[in-house]
């Protein structure tokens, strides 16, 4: 790679001033990295990763000498247009009268403290990187139990919080991806759901 591009400058309006920010970094001679921090307004999970495939197909390309293949990503008014019409189908009517149902009777919410603190900046955070075999040994149950590690680790947050607070029911708010239709796999934006798991 020649020489290294001058740090991007995201958009405005954010309270730190910068709501996109893209950051190349040499870490080796023959090795970059790549960090790309947005706003959740702007980016959820699975739009870091349409992202990054874009990028390394696009600088695999010019590094092989080639012409890099369009950008697939659909135009943000296609998911819109494929929202409107699930809102006005029958089953935007199904799925509400399911949820109102299902939510209807919900206990209150488990809490770790009798109290809540005001928000503040710099929080509190605390983060530990398991270790392979760690990993592996979650897997390893995941398997045995017919599960996935994340379906594990869900309940193991509720069995976690019900010894905490001995609450006999617990609803759990779980993230999800709420993409809906072919556009909103392909295109980077925010289209993410809490859904509670009881």
């Amino acid at each position: 790679m020649g020489a290294r591009p001058r740090r991007p400058r995201g958009p405005r309006g954010h309270r730190e001033g910068t709501a996109v920010r893209a950051l190349p970094a040499d870490a080796r001679p023959d090795r970059f990295l790549w960090l790309l921090r947005a706003h959740h307004l702007l980016l959820d999970g699975y739009s870091y990763k349409l992202l990054g495939r874009r990028l390394a197909d696009t600088y695999n390309a010019l590094a092989e000498g080639r012409e890099p293949a369009p950008c697939d990503f659909a135009p943000v008014s296609r998911i819109r247009t494929e929202e409107a019409a699930y809102r006005a189908s029958e089953g935007y009517a199904r799925d509400r009268d399911h949820w109102a149902r299902r939510l209807a009777d919900l206990p209150e919410p488990a809490r770790l403290t009798s109290r809540t603190a005001a928000p503040a900046a710099p929080f509190l955070r605390r983060t530990a990187e398991l270790a392979p075999a760690d990993t592996d040994a979650l897997d390893a149950a995941a398997a045995r139990l017919g599960v996935r590690r994340t379906d594990l680790l869900a309940t193991a947050t509720a069995a976690y919080l019900h010894r905490m607070t001995a609450a006999g029911d617990l609803v759990l708010g779980l993230a999800t991806m709420s993409r809906l239709g072919s556009a909103a796999l392909r295109t980077p934006g925010t289209a993410s759901d809490v859904l509670p798991r009881a």
